[in-house]
């Protein structure tokens, strides 16, 4: 007997799996569903859609609320405010400069991730003169990219900046010569972001020269900005570090300067950069690894401390504390 249920047991499994529909008045899901190859495991009904992911499923009484509220059906003049000054995406403009790139010679990846774990990637094939890009998720966002200097007689350049209603908060500026590579990761980001990729012939006979640049900023309410006159602008904001490799060429010399400044945050949420320093600082500059020059900066200035750099230099670091 016992035989005999077990085998009309499997016919029906047999059966139940081969079906394409299922009809049932009432289905639990312990763990997972499986939907077009992809797993749900959670129905969010977070209105604010901070606990999103790519395993979940929005209600539509959620995705109301919340498209009401950004698009400020319910919410304050303060909710408003702050919902155009930090919105749910960045927006990321990139362009040549005066000196295009030719088509086939570059090509890369922009990798964004919000702080809510939304990741975005956009490819750059060199095809197009202007491309406006948006991620989504919750700010502030990091952006990442690595780019490859597949041309055999060509500087590429690249600027990157983010801008916001204040000021432009985010600024860095790298190069590299054929056969190198320029890395970028930010941090930080919302509002517009701008990226320009300019490209400069190298002439005949010129040799350039590898620096490695780093800033670290451990103040807690300063910005640091450090300018190369040959490789660009670096600004770091409170606790971060940022990092580049510059190509440059041999034989002349680079005034390389540091700007201190305090940073504000406005009610809203926005960057606001003062015009001089809040507290004592203490702004070190290393020459390939040694000390090099020693500044101490005293509240409320607002001086530019600088270095000359020459054929000597393969290593700069610039480091700002607090007192």
């Amino acid at each position: 007997m016992n035989k005999i249920l077990l085998l009309i047991l499997c016919l029906f499994t047999q059966q139940l799996w081969a079906q394409s529909n299922i009809s049932a008045n009432r289905i639990v899901i312990k763990d997972s569903l499986s939907l077009d190859g992809k797993w749900i495991r959670r129905i969010n009904n977070d209105s604010t859609l901070k606990t999103v992911g790519d395993h979940s499923i929005s209600t539509d009484a959620a995705m109301k609320k919340y498209i009401d509220k950004v698009a400020g059906g319910n919410a304050s003049y303060e909710e408003q405010a702050k919902a155009l000054l930090n919105p749910n995406y960045l927006e990321v403009w990139f362009r040549y400069a005066s000196s295009p790139v030719n088509d086939s010679s570059v090509k890369f990846t922009l990798n964004i991730e919000s702080s809510d774990g939304v990741k975005t990637s956009y490819g750059i094939t060199g095809v197009s003169p202007f491309e406006i890009f948006y991620a989504y998720g919750k700010p502030p966002f990091s952006l990442s990219t690595e780019i490859r200097n597949n041309t055999t007689d060509t500087l590429l350049s690249l600027t990157l900046d983010g801008t916001n209603k204040f000021l432009k908060y985010y600024y860095h500026e790298s190069n590299s010569i054929p056969g190198e590579k320029m890395q970028i990761l930010s941090t930080g980001l919302k509002g517009i972001v701008t990226l320009i990729l300019n490209a400069t012939k190298i002439t005949s006979g010129e040799t350039y020269l590898k620096l490695k640049e780093t800033v670290k900023n451990y103040s807690a309410h300063h910005v640091l900005k450090y300018i190369n006159y040959q490789n660009g602008t670096v600004l770091a904001m409170p606790g971060t570090v940022e990092k580049r490799d510059c190509f440059w060429k041999m034989g002349g010399t680079a005034g390389g300067y540091a700007e201190v400044t305090h940073l504000f945050i406005s009610s809203m949420g926005d960057y606001v950069i003062g015009p001089s320093t809040s507290s004592p600082l203490r702004l070190r500059f290393y020459k390939n690894g040694a000390l090099f020059k020693e500044e101490m900066l005293s509240a409320n200035s607002s001086l530019q401390k600088g270095i000359l750099i020459d054929d000597s230099w393969t290593d700069c670091e610039i480091v700002l504390e607090d007192i």
